[in-house]
């Protein structure tokens, strides 16, 4: 079984780091990374690019159904930002309208 130059020139490294010594790790994570992850990310890019261009681009046609945007619940950001706009409100009605002695 043959093997490719990649492949070879992996476990060549990858062999190299076993000797013994922590000396090549560097090298060989280096290595590696551009023989085996840049590849495959080249591949990923390819992928995507392809699926991009395979299917359309218009989105669906949107059906209104009721049952998904029931909006019952009060929320804490809701009622907070009332509760400071009323608050905002009150206290410049009671500037506008205080007593000047």
């Amino acid at each position: 079984m043959a093997m490719s130059p990649a492949a070879t020139v992996a476990r060549r490294a990858l062999a190299a780091a076993s000797q013994g010594s922590h000396e090549g790790g560097a090298r060989t994570w280096k290595i590696l990374s551009f023989v085996l992850a840049l590849p495959g990310v080249g591949v990923c890019m390819a992928n995507a690019y392809m699926k991009m261009q395979a299917h359309s681009h218009d989105p669906p046609e949107f059906v209104p159904y009721p049952h998904l945007r029931i909006r019952t619940k009060v929320t804490i950001f809701l009622a907070f930002s009332v509760k400071v706009c009323m608050m905002w409100t009150t206290l410049g009605f009671l500037y506008r309208n205080r007593r000047k002695c």
